[in-house]
């Protein structure tokens, strides 16, 4: 719109300038309409502009009182060394701040055309001789593949409203040849033009078709013979020429923004804004609803909505935005809205956001990452942290118009599944329309970057003709054994010079089976701790000579199912001070990939302290790779004798039991066990002293075995229950019965022993009968737990005398 209506020129717009005067005089006066436009309303074919408001050529327009006074010096402009009245565009940027408004606002106009209308395919340098000029364009290749740059403000007009529009206006092709005609011919299209501009409601009384030509057409204009008088003999020189053309300009296309793009963008979702949020509940909410105040109301709902759901922990304060500048500079608006329709995207980018800025260098960070998320999602808009930290309130009008009309196109489609057993793949196939008139090349996306899912063929776009269907095949490979999700993201307003709508897929990859790549039998001597090794080999493809590829180890007593892992980070659970079968001394599992090498070896320490077979299940990961899964078996073998008794007897003494064998016969004798098994208290430290640090190594060496050391240790084994622990806990039980055996048929013992204190460190006696004629031997005496836990093994040495 003109800037007429600023108070002075050092006073920088703020953001509702820029259609301060979007709602028409109330006057009755109209416009006398050329004969051209006396036809009927105008009609669209671009979705866009096709819902545009129809309004008549002839009644339809309205006088812009307060535009009739810009003839006054109510602005003015260092031009040549000399006040001029407005409009004239300000030639040095660093005169004053409106100078460098108008400038940032001329920058952000060119580049929204530049991007939005000519595709990337031309930039408008408004108020240019070669902008100004009016080239026929070649309807030929228009819409067609190449394209060709369009470069001029019918070429706009054509692109925004469709092919229609044309008919509005005298064909280009039809320029006289004679060098004044042609300028008469240039003179009134563009007279055509403004009065249609007028006609949809653009408040540009101030905008001359004479002030839209190039210099030397203007020149012409104004010598010739009618229009002298008009003219009054003074011309206006180049430097004045050009700050004049260059504010008209910039003036006329804000109006085709604002009437063409602006108006039908907002206006065909007021009435969803008014189911989202109620206007009463926007204190700023004019009963006139111009677009800006739509816009910030929009943004207000979404920002009070989503800063709860972004930001559970520490939720931003809430607010009314009444600005689109100051309210935004801290991103965290722009970042709510954008997460009200891309909820994806908060985990990624807006969880690190600080919520209450304070500084600058805060709010900074912030805008990197909303930009950031917006070149993930391929926003289509070209914005830089620094434009969201300095805005220029023009600029930012048109970010949050483009937001409101583009943000909806990334809502899901819906949700495609996979199912697949673990390092095994799945395929499916993504269908969509282009609906668009022309051919569209879609940018594909995956969010977030992850092994699990990749497009076949690896193309990252492609391109779909209009009215075609295209099939995209996503294959999903259970590389994780957890479910993961992402989301395709089909970019259509982003890849130039042809561009479509966005579609947006969410993926779900289930695993629904977990086999073992190997399993592993280890045996192991009971209470007996031993250094082992055992060779794991990936099911993934490495790539040769690459760096070394590291997996984490978690580990888990229960056989993992989908869903239900129960497993544990061995590199947080091998700090838990809890002495256990299994102790893995790798941190990670290594693997060098040269020579076609797939196998990394893995350091296990074991110790039974039972004779139950255990089986753990070894869960190795990698975030870029993938899982896989092997099953360890531990079985505990027979212990070897701890300690040797002996038992003398006279070969001459004879048994004088009758029936059954009895402890007080002559042929009877008696051996001391130890009430503690110190073959597995020796294992309990053993295994023990590899989950504690340094700095308590002394102290666990003095004090384990004592009364204290017991009850710090099951404290610490009762504080968390599970399998794992249920080995070492039978260990603290203070009184056991044993089944007693001798491997010798020769030797009767006590078949049941009862020991009232396992801890003590004294003795109890087992009775022994030793059958006649028994020669000198060295057998075995077992005890064996009744609850199966515990196993002791000594050697008895028998030996006659006499």
């Amino acid at each position: 719109m003109p800037f007429s209506d600023y108070e002075s020129p050092s006073d920088p717009p703020d953001d509702s300038d820029l259609d301060k005067d979007y709602i028409p005089s109330t006057d009755n006066e109209s416009t006398d309409v050329p004969a051209l436009e006396q036809n009927s309303t105008l009609e669209f074919s671009n979705p866009i502009a096709s819902e545009i408001v129809e309004l008549s050529l002839q009644s339809d327009v309205k006088e812009d009182k307060c535009l009739e006074k810009s003839v006054v010096a109510t602005s003015v402009a260092v031009v040549e060394g000399d006040l001029m009245p407005f409009p004239l565009f300000p030639v040095d940027v660093t005169v004053t701040e409106y100078a460098i408004h108008m400038h940032q606002t001329c920058e952000a106009v060119q580049q929204w055309f530049y991007e939005q209308v000519f595709n990337c395919s031309y930039y408008p340098v408004l108020g240019s001789h070669c902008f100004s000029t009016l080239a026929q364009s070649s309807k030929k290749e228009y819409g067609r593949s190449p394209p060709v740059a369009m470069r001029n403000v019918f070429d706009v007009l054509e692109r925004i409203c469709g092919r229609n529009v044309r008919r509005y206006f005298t064909p280009l092709d039809k320029q006289p040849e004679d060098p004044n005609g042609k300028v008469m011919f240039v003179y009134f299209a563009y007279k055509q033009l403004v009065d249609f501009m007028k006609a949809q409601g653009a408040l540009i009384n101030h905008v001359e078709p004479k002030y839209l030509m190039s210099y030397d057409d203007y020149c012409v204009y104004s010598q010739s013979s009618d229009k002298k008088e008009e003219c009054n003999n003074e011309l206006l020189s180049i430097g004045v020429f050009k700050c004049v053309t260059t504010q008209c300009w910039l003036d006329l296309f804000l109006q085709i923004y604002r009437t063409l793009i602006l108006g039908p963008t907002v206006g065909v979702k007021v009435g969803m804004l008014d189911q989202e949020a109620a206007v009463s509940e926007v204190p700023h909410k004019t009963k006139y609803g111009r677009p800006e105040d739509v816009l910030m109301s929009w943004l207000t709902h979404h920002y009070n909505t989503q800063r709860l759901i972004v930001w559970p922990d520490k939720p931003s304060r809430p607010r009314t935005v009444t600005n689109l500048d100051s309210d935004l500079e801290d991103g965290l608006v722009l970042a709510t809205v954008t997460a009200a329709y891309c909820p994806f995207l908060s985990p990624l980018h807006f969880q690190a956001m600080f919520t209450q800025p304070t500084t600058v260098s805060q709010a900074y960070h912030n805008t990197v990452c909303l930009t950031s998320a917006w070149d993930k999602i391929r926003l289509g808009y070209s914005v830089t942290p620094r434009d969201l930290m300095r805005p220029n309130v023009v600029n930012m009008l048109m970010l949050v118009a483009h937001l409101y009309r583009n943000l909806s196109s990334y809502k899901l489609e819906t949700t495609v599944s996979f199912m697949a057993t673990l390092n095994t793949s799945e395929t499916q196939v993504v269908t969509l329309e282009n609906s668009e008139e022309s051919a569209v090349t879609y940018h594909i996306e995956i969010l977030p970057n992850n092994s699990s899912f990749e497009i076949d063929d690896m193309k990252d776009s492609f391109v779909l003709k209009n009215k075609q269907r295209g099939e995209i095949v996503v294959r999903y490979t259970a590389r994780s054994m957890v479910k993961v999700d992402a989301i395709l993201l089909l970019c259509g307003a982003c890849m130039p010079p042809k561009f479509g709508r966005n579609y947006v897929f969410g993926l779900e990859g289930h695993p629904v089976k977990l086999p073992v790549s190997a399993i592993f039998n280890i045996i192991s001597p009971l209470n007996t701790a031993a250094v082992t090794h055992i060779s794991v080999e990936t099911p993934h493809t490495l790539e040769q000579g690459g760096a070394t590829v590291l997996y984490d180890i978690w580990t888990t007593m229960s056989e993992p199912q989908p869903g239900n892992l129960n497993a544990l980070s061995w590199a947080k659970e091998r700090k838990r001070r809890v002495p256990r079968r299994l102790f893995i001394l790798s941190e990670m599992l290594e693997i060098q990939p040269i020579k076609r090498n797939k196998s990394g070896q893995l350091r296990l320490q074991v110790c039974c302290f039972s004779q139950a077979v255990q089986h753990y299940w070894i869960i190795f990961k990698n975030a870029e790779i993938g899982d896989f899964i092997v099953q360890l078996q531990i079985t505990p073998s027979a212990p070897e004798p701890s300690l040797t008794l002996v038992v003398s007897l006279s070969c001459l003494t004879r048994c004088n039991c009758v029936g059954e064998k009895q402890f007080i016969c002559s042929r009877s004798a008696v051996v001391n066990v130890p009430c503690r098994n110190l073959d597995q208290w020796s294992a309990v430290r053993t295994m023990f002293e590899l989950t504690i640090p340094s700095s308590e190594k002394e102290f666990w060496a003095t004090y384990l075995e004592s009364n204290i050391g017991f009850r710090l240790l099951q404290w610490m084994l009762e504080e968390k229950k599970e399998k794992l622990t249920e080995e070492v806990e039978q260990i603290f039980k203070k009184s056991k019965t044993y089944k007693v055996t001798c491997s010798s048929p020769n030797v009767f013992c006590n078949p049941v022993l009862q020991i009232p204190n396992v801890r003590a460190r004294t003795s109890v006696p087992i009775h022994l009968h030793i059958d006649e004629d028994t020669p000198n031997q060295s057998t075995t005496l077992t005890l064996t737990s009744t609850d199966g836990q515990e196993s002791r093994c000594y050697l008895l040495n028998i030996s006659c005398n006499g």
